[in-house]
Parts: C-alpha cells; sequence; structure tokens
C-alpha cells in the first residue's frame, strides 16, 4: 500500500465521503475504506486518493487473513476517522454488533498496535436515547436505548473512551446530531421526494425540538479532532446550536424546495401504537426490510433532542457557521442538480 498519513473508514457513505473530499483539498495523503463502491469513490480516487475495498465486520471466528487485513490497512497511518457503521433501525442485533462494536474494537488494536497516533470514532446523539433532551450535555441525561443500532454505538464508545485514556492512540468521539448536506440520499433526499409527493407529515405536530448539523460544519470540528493531541477519552456533543423543532425544519425544507409545506399529522398516540404494532409484525414475519414506523423513528421525532455543544465550543473552538435556513438552501440546490430542476 501507499503511505496514508489519515485513514477514512467508510469512505463511501455521506460523512465519510465528504469527509474525505475535504482531507483532498488540504493535499493530505489519504487512505479509504470502502465495502461498496459508488460515484463518489471514483471521484475520490481520480483525486489522488488510495481505495481499500474490504469489510471490517470481523468473522464469527477470527482468521489470520482478518488480522493482516486490518494490519495493512492501518499501516503507515498518522491519524484515523472511524465513520464507518451500519445505520439503521432494523435488523438482527448480531450484525450491529459485529459492525459497530467488535469492527470498531478489532480496528482500535490494530490501530495501537501500528502505533497510529489518534483514532476520531464516529458515533451519534442517539447515544443518550431518547427523552426530555433540552439542552443535555455529554454527561448526560441518559434514557433507554430503543434499537440495536443505538446500543451497539454505545458499546463502541465506552470501549474506545475507557481505553484512551490509558493507552495510545489518542482517542475521542464526536456525537453529531441529525446529519445534512448536498448529496445527503440517505435521508435529507428522501423527506425532499416525499414533500414533492405531498405524502410528508407530522408526528404530533412536529413541537419536538431536533438537533440538525450541516455537513460542513460537521467536517470542520472533525478536522478539528483530528489535529489535538490532548482530547484523549472525551466526546463532544455537535449541533448546529439552534434551538428548532421538526415543524420549523421541515418547514425551511419545503421553502428551499419551493413546495408546499406538509399538512399531514399523526397523533403521538397512534405513532407510537403503530411502530410497536409494525415492529413486531416485521419481526415475527423476520422481514429483511424494516416497517415504515419503527419505535426508533417515532421515539426520535415524539421527544426533545436538543444538547448543548458548549464543550465542542470550549474545548475545540467549535463555532457551526452554518443555519438550518441557509443549509436546507444549499441542500435544495444540490437535490434539484441529482434530481432535475423543477
Amino acid at each position: 500500500m501507499k503511505s496514508a498519513k489519515v485513514l477514512v473508514t467508510g469512505a463511501s457513505g455521506f460523512v465519510g465521503g465528504a469527509l474525505s473530499s475535504r482531507l483532498l483539498e488540504n493535499s493530505i495523503p489519504l487512505r479509504c475504506q470502502y465495502r461498496r463502491g459508488n460515484n463518489t469513490l471514483k471521484q475520490l480516487e481520480h483525486r489522488g486518493a488510495e481505495l481499500v475495498q474490504t469489510d471490517l465486520s470481523p468473522p464469527l471466528n477470527s482468521t489470520p487473513q482478518y488480522q493482516a487485513m486490518l494490519e495493512n490497512l492501518v499501516q503507515g497511518v498518522e491519524t484515523l476517522y472511524h465513520s464507518a457503521a451500519y445505520v439503521s433501525d432494523w435488523g438482527p442485533k448480531e450484525a450491529f454488533v459485529r459492525t459497530n462494536f467488535e469492527a470498531t474494537r478489532l480496528l482500535f488494536e490494530a490501530a495501537q498496535k501500528a502505533g497510529v497516533k489518534r483514532f476520531i470514532f464516529v458515533s451519534s446523539l442517539a447515544v443518550h436515547g431518547f427523552g426530555r433532551h433540552r439542552g443535555s450535555t455529554e454527561e448526560g441525561p441518559w434514557y433507554p436505548l430503543v434499537s440495536h443500532y443505538q446500543s451497539s454505538k454505545k458499546m463502541a464508545e465506552d470501549y474506545i473512551l475507557n481505553r484512551s485514556e490509558k493507552n495510545a492512540p489518542m482517542a475521542c468521539v464526536i456525537r453529531p446530531g441529525n446529519v445534512y448536506g448536498p448529496g445527503d440520499t440517505t435521508t435529507t433526499f428522501k423527506i425532499f421526494d416525499a414533500m414533492r409527493k405531498g405524502i410528508m407529515g407530522y408526528i404530533d405536530g412536529g413541537r419536538a425540538l431536533t438537533s440538525p448539523i450541516y455537513i460542513d460544519d460537521l467536517l470542520n470540528v472533525l478536522l478539528i479532532a483530528g489535529s489535538r493531541d490532548d482530547i484523549a477519552g472525551e466526546a463532544f456533543n455537535i449541533t448546529s446550536g439552534e434551538v428548532i423543532s421538526w415543524r420549523e425544519y421541515l418547514e425551511l425544507a419545503a421553502g428551499a424546495l419551493h413546495v408546499r409545506k406538509p399538512s399531514i399529522n399523526l397523533p403521538k398516540w397512534i405513532a407510537k401504537l403503530a411502530g410497536h404494532l409494525m415492529n413486531g409484525l416485521w419481526t415475527v414475519a423476520r422481514a429483511n426490510k424494516g416497517p415504515a414506523l419503527t419505535p426508533y423513528r417515532v421515539d426520535m421525532v415524539i421527544n426533545d433532542y436538543n444538547f448543548d455543544t458548549s464543550k465542542a465550543r470550549t474545548v475545540l473552538g467549535f463555532n457551526a457557521e452554518v443555519s438550518s435556513r441557509e443549509g436546507m438552501i444549499k441542500t435544495a440546490e444540490s437535490y434539484w442538480n441529482t434530481r432535475g430542476n423543477p
């Protein structure tokens, strides 16, 4: 393999791909790990990134081939951004544990043996659970975790933070809120599609607070963390810093798209009942694809989800630069360029 100062895992994903692109803009020798290819990766390779296609999820019984893969992947790396993850609210527990916890643990151990200096773990505010979050800090409060995604990310966080305080590499955790921006085909573009079709709506009137973070602002804080050697064992909650409800957020999206605001509203109790019933039925049927509503999706939008970012401001000097209004306009422009202008 080439000599690469920085490794980004999950480079085919929204965050990993955007981070890789930003690093290349800074002329940093880069290695990108991915599992499934896409056009973003072709562009990264054309710009000089070294691409490594491999599955980080370990086999049920560790093999010499898997260990050798990890050793080669981290060889010559100084800073490692681990953004690869199984992100879903549906699927078997074992798959989440293997991908989000076991792979993280084994990657960290390989990085440790190889002398990697910095390990930046991209987690999620969802590890706090869903409850009354109004200005919640990195210390809590904590609520029950309703999905395997949340619990497996929390397991990985706990491992990284506990090990980092005692052993190299310097490791920290970045917990972003709801990441959006140009190219976000996983979430925001799907919301836009639903709005255009007139089938997007609110639950409980969209009153609950949410925690958006524009992709460029997240990249800024990731680069700051990757340049520091004094934040071992620290976790940072990252949002735009705005106090904004789901209704306000979706109305900004509708305005940026120049479509009608959502008019559908589902009462909270009906949404919760439907989420649990559908989750149960789909589980019994062993469906590969999840239902339209799950307890995770419902809980995320009916509970306040607002977090304090003063620690990131104080320790990292981070300040979000892009408001949700500005971010939605930029994201809508990207959407129309992809889908075709209205």
